[in-house]
């Protein structure tokens, strides 16, 4: 006679029952463990981050920000040698639409079986999974929604259970800010062995903030069916390295642990070489050991489709584009992402293109500019003010006049005139001035220019 596997089961099927204080009674919840090291270092307050393949465990939504396609490989060694892995590819159809598919598994080694009179009678084994395909959509230039479908797999011995579940999520971006939500596991009950279970109900609402470009702050509630709220933080700080290389530290923290399941704290770090990464984190769990998880993904193929973000305007000449990659990919995807109102990874493509650039390379008074404009949007008057005139001496440098200056010249006079210095910024509008083509725009500067001397013949602001 064979035992009822209900050891195993526990381990399998309630993995956060002895990690979380507060979890509640339910199915699969290994659907709870983290689903990529770039997250799982952060806390898990990935919901308004979202920004690569590994959001499919997080945000249904995040898919829609990448800009091309993805796959993802993560392994995680959890704890009493069970094996966490993960799996993701994320592929944009067009302008506005990004299907995208996600693999998730709990994996146990084989136990010995015994009947009731302590005989061994062989092994078994278990195991927990979840496929799921979805897709994401953008609404606005700046929302994103998305919708998964997933089927939810338990199996221990000769016991087996299947669940249908769904994932909703958005994106909101304002600017550097980011807002996410998610509801998760929104589906059937699960029975398995002779109890029927809840899937592990998932609500998550986060916020996520860019600072120059460098740094990532995050934080996120979540609520896991009836059990309470616990909160979620993350910092994310990248650096060059190499012209080639791009490095990444990466703190986290998450409430809810036992007093015996570690402090709630995460670390990791990241190493990028163009579109190939490679990602770690280490989450202490107290008494109950340690994890390490190990993350890798390539992005690869064209860039978004149908999406211009050449700035033209009627009667400028167009900077000409690079035909190499990695400058000519880092360029297009800054563009699209730009047209679409996402200036968090505009930002990050713009930098990566400047970086790719050659020193003589005419395209660098058009990549500062954007930058100068991005930092405006996020109301950085100062470093919006340096990028223009970088952009400007670049200009000067290799005998470059374009739309670019232009545009440039006007950045630069609206920062001047921002911080009281209306003497500078009347000289660069001036400049502008004698640039422009398009007489609805000459119009308009010329109204900005006679404002500032009216202003300064009242006796206004000076130099």
């Amino acid at each position: 006679m064979r035992t009822e596997p209900f050891l195993l089961l526990a381990a399998l099927f309630f993995p956060a029952l002895e990690l979380n204080a507060r979890a509640a009674a339910g199915a699969a919840a290994f659907l709870e463990i983290d689903g990529g090291a770039r997250a799982a270092a952060m806390g898990g307050a990935f919901t308004a981050v979202a920004d690569d393949a590994s959001s499919v465990f997080y945000n249904p939504a995040g898919p829609a920000l990448l800009n091309k396609p993805e796959a993802m490989l993560s392994h995680s060694q959890w704890l009493e040698g069970l094996w966490n892995e993960h799996a993701a590819y994320v592929r944009p159809l067009s302008e506005k639409i990004t299907v995208f598919t996600g693999v998730s598994a709990l994996l146990g080694p084989p136990l010995e079986k015994y009947n009731s009179g302590g005989e061994r009678t062989g092994s078994f084994s278990a195991a927990d999974g979840a496929f799921g395909i979805g897709v994401a959509a953008e609404l606005r230039p700046d929302l994103y929604a998305g919708l998964n479908l997933k089927a939810v797999y338990a199996a221990a011995d000769q016991e087996k259970a299947l669940a249908y579940a769904g994932d909703l999520g958005l994106v909101k971006n304002l600017g550097a800010l980011r807002l996410g939500f998610s509801a998760q596991n929104l589906g059937t009950r699960m029975k398995l062995y002779k109890e029927s279970f809840d899937l592990p109900r998932i609500v998550r609402a986060g916020a996520a903030y860019r600072i120059r470009e460098t740094y990532w702050l995050s934080g996120e509630a979540v609520k896991t069916g009836d059990a309470k709220i616990f909160l979620a933080a993350g910092v994310e700080a990248e650096g060059i390295l190499t012209q080639d290389y791009t490095a990444s530290v990466r703190l986290g923290y998450k409430q809810g642990r036992s007093k015996n399941a570690g402090p709630g704290f995460s670390a990791g770090a990241g190493l990028r070489n163009g579109d190939l990464a490679a990602d770690y984190a280490f989450s202490p769990f107290g008494d109950l050991g340690d994890t390490h998880r190990f993350t890798f993904s390539y992005k690869f193929g064209k860039n978004r489709a149908g999406v211009s973000g050449t700035g033209r305007e009627e009667g400028y000449p167009v900077p000409s584009r690079p035909q190499q990659a990695p400058a000519a990919d880092s360029l297009a995807a800054a563009d699209a992402y730009l047209a679409r109102k996402d200036y968090i990874n505009a930002g990050k493509s713009y930098d990566l293109a400047q970086r790719a650039l050659p020193e003589g390379d005419a395209l660098r008074v058009y990549v500062l500019e954007r930058q100068g404009q991005l930092a405006l949007t996020a109301e950085d008057l100062h470093a919006a003010e340096s990028l223009f005139l970088a952009s400007l001496k670049a200009a000067e440098e290799l005998e470059v006049v374009n739309v670019s200056v232009v545009k440039a010249h006007l950045g630069l006079a609206y920062c001047l005139e921002k911080n009281g210095e209306d003497q500078a910024a009347l000289r660069n509008y001036e400049k502008a001035l004698t640039l422009l083509k398009n007489e609805e725009s000459r119009a308009a500067v010329k109204k900005a220019i006679e404002r500032l001397k009216a202003e300064g013949a009242a006796g206004g602001r000076g130099e």
